[in-house]
């Protein structure tokens, strides 16, 4: 990141910090309103995180599951890469 763009991102966060409500009766301020973009990102990025772990999960136990030839118990049926199905001997 340049000085500059430094310079000005350093500005804008104080005039932001410092502003005043744009109108009384409105509530906003840009302060809370960066505050609350920020912590629906982090919100996102946990629940994201969390949805990769029990997909990863999911996929593990099913893997686990998993009967192929090299392991199957004789008379029991297998699924090949095709989808075919086999029977075990």
């Amino acid at each position: 990141m340049s000085k500059n763009t430094r310079i000005l991102a350093a500005a804008a966060l104080i005039l932001a910090v410092s502003a005043p409500p744009v109108s009384a009766d409105s509530g906003f301020h840009p302060l809370r309103t960066a505050r609350a973009a920020a912590q629906l990102g982090l919100d996102t990025a946990e629940k994201a995180v969390d949805l990769g772990l029990e997909t990863a999960e999911e996929a593990v136990e099913l893997a686990e599951d998993i009967v192929d030839f090299d392991d199957c118990r004789p008379g029991a049926y297998y699924k090949d890469a095709e989808g075919r199905t086999h029977r075990c001997r």
